[in-house]
């Protein structure tokens, strides 16, 4: 593959290589992942980002490390580890996502802040999961934005979720207008 870098990208990798840090900020990187352990996915995957989507886990590294949400029973879900390392799912890519000015004590006063509003009991597979955290934990670095493709899925699948629980709710308010026409929910209720 070849990547294309931009000038900030290109500073800050001279910089590191010649020893001393770029004043642009710590670098906020993306990392993709193939949902689960199975390869098939990963081949799945192949053919959902032709259309622009695919089934990801999404973490973002700052600092040296790696963070992401997913679900636990009792307290966060907001976890972390090595980067590129999350043995739950394969490692498909990183994605450069800019740099941030906030400090280290900055970040873990974010990290801090989103341990509380993120816990892994609310963990829902369309809205809010591993990709949805790490593009707000982005937006909070003042970094980004995540690309679409990384949460399409789920914004699709969210999308058909309302639709049909929409579809259901007008379907009951048809239903209870229809008996009423019908005469039925007077007898129901034994209105005179």
């Amino acid at each position: 593959r070849i990547h294309i870098c931009t000038y900030n990208q290109l500073v800050r990798i001279v910089s590191r290589s010649r020893g001393f840090c770029s004043m642009a900020g710590e670098p906020v990187t993306l990392h993709i992942y193939d949902v689960s352990t199975n390869p098939k996915i990963g081949k799945i995957n192949e053919a959902l980002l032709a259309v622009g989507t695919g089934a990801f886990h999404g973490a973002v590294e700052v600092f040296g490390a790696e963070y992401s949400y997913g679900f636990v029973q009792d307290g966060t879900g907001v976890f972390s580890n090595a980067p590129k390392a999350c043995d739950m799912h394969v490692y498909r890519e990183s994605l450069d996502m800019g740099t941030t000015s906030k400090s280290k004590e900055e970040v873990k006063q974010i990290l801090e802040e989103m341990r509380q509003a993120w816990p892994g009991k609310d963990y829902d597979l369309l809205r809010m999961n591993c990709c949805s955290f790490s593009a707000a934990f982005v937006d909070k670095l003042g970094a980004g934005p995540v690309p679409s493709w990384v949460t399409n899925l789920a914004g699709a699948g969210a999308t058909v979720q309302d639709g049909l629980m929409q579809a259901a709710t007008q379907a009951v308010a048809l239903s209870i207008l229809a008996k009423a026409k019908a005469g039925e929910v007077d007898t129901q209720y034994n209105i005179q």
